[in-house]
């Protein structure tokens, strides 16, 4: 794909994942690839300028294999200076190892009990965001979990939501996006965003106060999952951790 690098997909072409990316400010272009046969892990790529570069671990690191002498790299300095130049590796997928609450019953304000802390490790330095899921009440349906309705009798289910906050913006275009100095003068809208909490962390142990509250917005009472996800640079997602906690009244 012109401009998006190397793709791979696992899943006969359903979904696709980064395995190395194009440098911006490479101008050469993906001509070929090569993969060894019964050896995934082993591809070649070359470029529009005449470069080829080898991996040897399924696209974690590169290595240029030629030195051509003809040929022009459509302006890329690195390229001339050999390499392909537009290629970097993928970032590594960090490893959660752990993650919890450490009061997992609480109330939003002055009153006991109180908010805790998010506690968890990591395999490497990431941005970790904790995204919030809340349970509402669902019916089985033909064997899945369809929001309850007054016809539907059938055995109780919860489908998990990722909760949202709403705030004032301004209408541009035929759609509603932050206020601005720019765009104050525009029609208001309510603009719903994901709740989230992001923190550069760093190897090993981290922590992250916690109150109930997503910026100044306290969550209402009830059942929520925490999810953490961490990432390294532009590269993919880590699997998923959850942590489960409920927000009880206060009166």
């Amino acid at each position: 794909m012109a401009g998006a690098g190397l793709l791979e997909s696992t899943d006969g072409g359903q979904t696709f994942t980064d395995v190395a990316f194009q440098d911006p400010d490479g101008a050469a272009t993906i001509r070929g690839i090569a993969v060894t046969p019964g050896d995934p892990s082993s591809i070649l790529v070359g470029d529009s300028a005449g470069f080829i570069e080898s991996s040897t671990n399924a696209g974690l690191t590169w290595t240029v294999v030629n030195s051509p002498t003809t040929g022009i790299n459509l302006g890329s300095v690195a390229n001339n200076d050999g390499g392909i130049g537009s290629l970097k590796p993928r970032p590594p997928i960090p490893a959660i190892k752990a993650f919890k609450l450490t009061n997992t019953r609480f109330t939003v304000g002055s009153r006991p009990p109180r908010g805790g802390a998010f506690v968890y490790d990591l395999s490497a330095a990431s941005t970790s965001a904790i995204l919030f899921e809340r349970e509402s009440p669902g019916r089985l349906v033909h064997g899945h979990c369809l929001p309850s309705s007054k016809g539907h009798t059938s055995k109780r289910c919860t489908i998990p939501r990722l909760v949202r906050l709403s705030s004032q913006g301004r209408r541009v275009g035929g759609t509603c996006v932050a206020r601005t100095s720019d765009n104050a003068h525009r029609k208001r809208c309510t603009l719903y965003t994901v709740a989230a909490i992001v923190r550069r962390s760093r190897a090993g142990r981290n922590s992250v106060a916690f109150s109930g509250r997503i910026g100044r917005v306290p969550l209402a009472p009830g059942r929520y999952v925490a999810v953490l996800v961490a990432r390294i640079g532009d590269g993919p997602d880590s699997p998923p951790r959850t942590a489960a906690f409920t927000i009880v009244s206060g009166s």
